[in-house]
């Protein structure tokens, strides 16, 4: 157990302790999903794994409330991997570190898996609270939620019967409805020659912050491989290998090409700074930002570069990429429509770029998709659509989000709004398939996720677990 494990309240931070302890990246939570098992298992509580490894936890309704439908509770057990710039760490051995850091617990230069820990640990919280006597509850624990709810789509409709979800990956506030997405991604052959004579070079972005393509994006964060290609395409380098980023949610902070200069270095930096200040005027450029041109020695991989008129072509397609937000919700204050150029990757025979587009409007993120590949599919991309899903319609009204407004504001005071989510969350699948669940989406707050500084704030995970026990409480006193 690590010092968080002592936090208030008790309960909540050690089952997150625990689902810390226990590596769990996007495609590796059967470990974890077997230890909760276990741990229900252990306490008299029955619970199963599907076969697209979601876990499912299900509490007995105590004596005299056996009539009432089961309150659902639902978070997912997989996080986005990222580690800083330089920090050896492997997300599926290593165990998460949660330091406690004033008012926050964050790590020490990865991911914390907050996102959407916390809101786990609160569901399990829950279910073993001994003290607790209402209706039913039944906690749903999705794998692979970070790369295209593969799990959310697997979840059996036994598992959602019920008339309430209460899903735990929000941040403060009530998320209400949800955008809908789609990841694209474009296999480029690449058309290559031998290398000219000139100095071989490495050119990294520097200094970007990165963050979550669906709640960051209308953030003025930049692009890291859009501002790198829009760089090289105004350099005298021929490239040889051209990568960046790292996970296919998130804005990309980090990018790189490897090639052959021909011009010396220094005038090659000099050209790189002054476009980083003309960069630093569209965007909220930290100070730091900005492109490094470093010497490397000749290598293998230098002795061929991609032809002119491919070079030119891949470089005017990224740089000129629809990115960031492409519609606004004047209704919800937000954005609407959103695409995210997500990673690069290069294997010397085949460019590969990922990107994401959102909508709160099905058609209208649809529409994203196709000028996105239209864009790509002029240079002679092959184009996948990947793990599409739908939007959740926004909840103007109901009783549950009546109600959980009035215990809100009794504990802390301060009403909460109802917002919409440009992120997608998995409600958006769950209605699709119990179109009579209602559904709210909350949690505690949280700040730079899928970003190593990621963090979640102390005190509202306080608020935000007394909030679901007041509800569940509430919830099971209504026939």
């Amino acid at each position: 157990m690590s010092g968080i494990s002592r936090l208030e309240p008790v309960a909540v931070w050690q089952m997150f302790d625990l689902i810390c302890s226990i590596p769990h990246p996007s495609g590796h939570e059967t470990a974890l999903a077997q230890r909760l098992k276990q741990e229900a298992l252990d306490r008299g509580l029955s619970a199963e794994i599907d076969a697209a490894g979601n876990l499912c936890i299900q509490r007995p309704a105590a004596s005299g409330f056996e009539g009432i439908a089961p309150i659902l509770m639902q978070g997912h057990i997989d996080m986005v991997p990222v580690a800083a710039e330089g920090k050896t760490f492997d997300f599926t051995k290593d165990p998460i570190q949660p330091v406690v850091d004033g008012a926050w617990v964050r790590t020490d230069g990865t991911t914390l898996g907050a996102d959407d820990g916390a809101g786990a640990a609160m569901a399990l919280a829950a279910l073993f609270d001994p003290e607790f006597r209402g209706a039913a509850l039944r906690g749903i624990f999705t794998t692979d939620e970070e790369k295209g709810m593969t799990g959310a789509n697997g979840v059996s409709a036994r598992w959602l019967q019920g008339k309430y979800l209460l899903n735990l990956d929000g941040e403060n506030d009530f998320c209400v409805g949800c955008a809908g997405g789609a990841r694209q991604i474009f296999a480029i052959p690449e058309k290559r020659e031998s290398a000219v004579p000139g100095y071989p070079v490495t050119i990294r972005v520097r200094g970007m912050q990165g963050g979550h393509s669906g709640i960051e994006i209308q953030n003025r964060r930049g692009n890291a491989l859009i501002y790198l290609a829009r760089l090289l395409d105004r350099l005298p380098v021929r490239i040889a290998s051209y990568r960046g980023g790292r996970v296919d949610n998130a804005i990309s902070k980090e990018a790189e090409v490897q090639g052959i200069a021909l011009l010396p270095l220094m005038e090659l930096q000099r050209r790189s700074d002054a476009f980083a200040r003309e960069l630093a005027q569209e965007f909220d450029a930290p100070p730091e930002f900005g492109f490094d041109v470093v010497s490397v020695p000749a290598a293998p991989e230098l002795e061929t570069v991609w032809s002119m008129e491919f070079q030119n072509q891949v470089l005017r397609a990224i740089g000129s990429l629809p990115n960031g937000v492409l519609s606004w919700d004047d209704r919800w204050d937000m954005v609407k429509t959103s695409s995210n150029c997500a990673i690069a990757q290069d294997d010397g025979i085949t460019l590969t770029i990922t990107t994401s587009q959102r909508s709160t409007d099905d058609r209208e993120r649809e529409q994203a998709s196709r000028q996105v590949a239209a864009h790509f599919c002029g240079i002679g991309a092959e184009g996948h659509l990947r793990n599409p899903y739908p939007a959740w319609p926004p909840l103007e009204k109901s009783p549950l989000l009546d109600l959980a407004k009035q215990l809100q504001t009794e504990i802390t005071g301060t009403p909460w709004r109802s917002y919409v989510c440009q992120g997608g969350v998995e409600p958006a699948v769950f209605c699709k398939v119990n179109p009579d669940l209602e559904i709210i989406s909350f949690g505690p707050n949280m700040k730079d996720i899928h970003t190593p500084q990621e963090r979640v704030e102390i005190a509202s995970v306080r608020s935000a677990y007394e909030l679901l026990q007041k509800l569940l409480a509430a919830l099971s006193r209504r026939a």
